[in-house]
């Protein structure tokens, strides 16, 4: 049995931003007590681990207690969030990913011209819900190629096409193709994150050489199913595991492993993966994928 590893896994930029603005704040007790608004990442090991280091996790700023930090996840929040959360007693902190602020602002200023906005992105997301909640003008969430099929264009008004930086490249590429045939007023901006892009085609090179691609990452990760969704539209079998106690009997026959991670998953998860995988019958590491 042959285990690879990606390359290109692990945190990305905006990740590493929003867990070192919180491990910072947590290491100044002097400056009241810590609060995320939402999960600071969505990877279960990165939470617990800043609960432990004393942080609180709220759904609502107005659960923070006053004189306390405020910290926004990397995901971002709405307009309306901010505007409250900066209104209330509290030191409010913004992690969110620089590349989700961008397109936060591009949506705003996109529709402040008169645009109607597209959103390619998943239903209920955080970062979704972040920016749809920046935009004041007539927007429209597409969460697949289908809802691009069943989307229904007003004739003579210009559209912007954005994408949630996590969603899957495949699917943003049919929307693509399915939009510009209906819409003679529109503009394209794939907002995919660089890393999401790079860290999908890794994947997809993994999978034309890997019986197998398991992703280190948690359910409510929405780049760690799109690796897995990667893995399966380049042929391979694809596995989510959060933690080494969820690897499948399985695993003892097959010939080769390709192992990655999400952007929200630690270094030290796909280690302890990896050292598992090696304790199985015949297995041996054989290296990084580029």
């Amino acid at each position: 049995m042959k285990i690879y590893l990606a390359a290109k896994r692990g945190f990305c930029a905006g990740v590493n931003r929003a867990v070192e603005t919180a491990l910072e704040q947590l290491h100044r007790p002097e400056n009241g007590p810590v609060r995320i608004l939402h999960e600071l990442v969505h990877n279960k090991t990165v939470v617990e681990s800043l609960k432990k280091h004393g942080c609180e996790i709220v759904e609502n700023a107005d659960d923070a207690p006053a004189g306390s930090i405020l910290i926004f996840s990397a995901h971002g929040v709405s307009e309306d969030v901010e505007t409250h959360a900066k209104s209330l007693p509290l030191t409010v902190f913004d992690a969110t990913c620089p590349l989700v602020k961008q397109v936060q602002n591009l949506a705003a200023q996109r529709s402040a011209a008169g645009d109607v906005i597209l959103l390619a992105g998943k239903k209920n997301h955080r970062e979704v819900e972040g920016i749809l909640g920046r935009i004041p003008g007539e927007k429209y969430l597409l969460t697949s190629p289908a809802d691009a099929e069943n989307f229904s264009p007003a004739s003579g008004k210009a559209y912007t096409l954005l994408s949630q930086t996590t969603f899957f490249e495949e699917d943003f590429e049919k929307i693509v193709q399915i939009l510009q045939e209906k819409i003679s007023l529109l503009q394209i901006k794939n907002t995919i994150c660089p890393s999401t892009s790079a860290r999908q085609d890794a994947v997809r090179r993994m999978a034309a050489v890997c019986d197998i691609v398991i992703v280190v990452g948690t359910p409510n990760s929405s780049n760690s199913k799109r690796l897995c969704e990667a893995a399966i539209s380049a042929g391979a079998k694809s596995l989510l595991l959060s933690g080494t106690s969820d690897l499948p009997e399985s695993l003892w026959n097959v010939r080769t492993i390709g192992v990655t991670s999400g952007a929200s998953a630690s270094e030290e998860e796909v280690q302890q993966l990896l050292q598992r995988l090696l304790t199985l019958p015949g297995a041996e590491f054989a290296g990084e994928l580029k």
